[in-house]
């Protein structure tokens, strides 16, 4: 899609792709999200969270997980849990807000291209 998107289940994966941004719900399901420079707050209970995209720069972000680990391709400008539970900071002007959080799973930031 090349528009903003907002996908909620209650039961089920979510798969989005968009140039826009990037917003979706689940309780059980996993959740992989593509996209490129808007926003992107992706939340479930109980599943992990992949966010594909080609850069971070200008993001203020959060990565948060109860049972389960967080990791990313990129560098990070900011706080990272001793744990790796949680990771969030600041790069650039932090215009591009990102918030991925979830219970029971592992978190992934991928860097895509």
């Amino acid at each position: 899609m090349q528009g903003d998107v907002r996908a909620e289940t209650v039961n089920g994966k979510i798969q989005i792709s968009t140039s826009g941004a990037a917003n979706a719900k689940t309780v059980n399901g996993n959740i992989v999200a593509t996209c490129s420079t808007k926003s992107a707050a992706l939340s479930t209970v109980n599943g992990r969270i992949t966010l594909q995209t080609p850069s971070l720069s200008n993001s203020a972000f959060m990565a948060e997980t109860k049972n389960g680990a967080v990791t990313t391709d990129f560098q990070m400008a900011g706080n990272r849990r001793p744990s790796g539970r949680r990771m969030d900071g600041k790069n650039g002007n932090g215009s591009r807000e990102i918030m991925l959080k979830t219970v029971n799973g592992s978190i992934q930031i991928r860097r895509l291209g």
